[in-house]
């Protein structure tokens, strides 16, 4: 079909094609505006493991070793000894408002810090080394999605 022709359909039939137009952007302004909102957010963390092997003897700049260790990183930022110490560094051990939600979920059985733990786990499961070529840098993406079960 030639640009002419479809040009000339469309003005034959523009009413329509206004009206559709129109519905199309309504009907996506009424979503936008009925879905709550989403945030993201993500941290970068670039992983410099340039240097002497201290077992080898030989740089490692370009072996297999450093993708394990970006691996390494992603599973130490996942583990629950690190969330921990998250939570007693931010307070969150000490925020009222979690100490609250705790008392009520668990009804004051276990380990306050853990349970604030666990919940900022959940948020963190996609953290995610990003292996692209050799000579480019290792970066470690966490995302933080804002959930629910983690607000206390």
């Amino acid at each position: 079909m030639e640009l002419t022709r479809l040009l000339a359909i469309i003005r034959t039939h523009w009413v329509a094609t206004f009206a559709c137009i129109c519905v199309m952007v309504l009907f996506t302004l009424a979503v936008s505006f009925a879905l709550p909102p989403k945030f993201t957010s993500a941290a970068s963390i670039l992983v410099d493991v340039r240097g002497v092997n201290p077992v080898l003897g030989v740089s490692e700049s370009n072996t297999v070793l450093p993708r394990t260790i970006l691996g390494t990183q992603a599973s130490m930022v996942r583990s629950e000894g690190v969330a921990r110490k998250v939570v007693t560094k931010l307070g969150l051990d000490r925020d009222p408002a979690f100490v609250a939600a705790w008392q009520d979920d668990v009804d004051r059985r276990g380990d306050l810090t853990a349970w604030i733990a666990k919940k900022l786990l959940k948020v963190l499961d996609d953290v995610v080394p990003t292996l692209g070529k050799r000579t480019e840098p290792l970066v470690l993406e966490v995302p933080v999605v804002p959930d629910t079960t983690f607000a206390p």
